[in-house]
């Protein structure tokens, strides 16, 4: 299926962004619109190897290696919202991976509980665009739509002619 081959490509994205180096602010618009900057706070050093080091597993097949270093990230008590989000989405990267599409939900539904102001742009759009995707793959149409219609109007967000097709094809199956 197209759309989970489309997921599959945006998840994987997602997963090697961990690997990139981190800004401590994010513009949210062309520069000089007067648009405030979003602070993200920073992913710490030992944090980020412990990602790094998941991926590393993922790499190579071991999913379950992977699952631990999440595990253990996930009891770290002082994770700042950035690191959360990383989290977050790494696991929702790995439950798709195991083809456990309400643990991806549940993932990135934790994720957009988030408070947004303090995750980089780039994750919440992707993290909606995916989530929107995987509400239509389980038939929860009504917020895939909403969140889809959401994810279209973000700033920065161009939607492209398969953004409608795929709008078009979510109305036509509610009607």
């Amino acid at each position: 299926m197209l759309q989970g081959r489309l997921l599959r490509s945006a998840g994987l994205a997602a997963a090697l962004a961990l690997a990139l180096p981190v800004t401590a602010q994010e513009s949210e618009g062309e520069a000089g619109s007067g648009e405030s900057e979003r602070v993200v706070p920073a992913l710490r050093f030992s944090i980020g190897e412990q990602f790094t080091e998941a991926q590393t597993c993922l790499d190579e097949g071991d999913i379950p290696c992977a699952q631990e270093i999440l595990q253990d990230v996930s009891e770290i008590r002082d994770l700042n919202t950035y690191e959360e989000g990383q989290l977050y989405n790494f696991r929702a990267f790995l439950s798709f991976e195991l083809d456990d599409t309400d643990g991806a939900i549940e993932a990135y539904e934790s994720l957009m509980a988030l408070p947004q102001e303090e995750l980089p742009a780039g994750l919440i759009s992707s993290s909606m665009r995916n989530l929107a995707t995987l509400y239509l793959q389980v038939d929860r149409l009504q917020e895939g739509l909403d969140l889809y219609q959401e994810w279209m109007a973000l700033p920065s967000v161009t939607p492209n002619s398969s953004d409608y097709y795929l709008l078009a094809s979510i109305y036509y199956q509610l009607e």
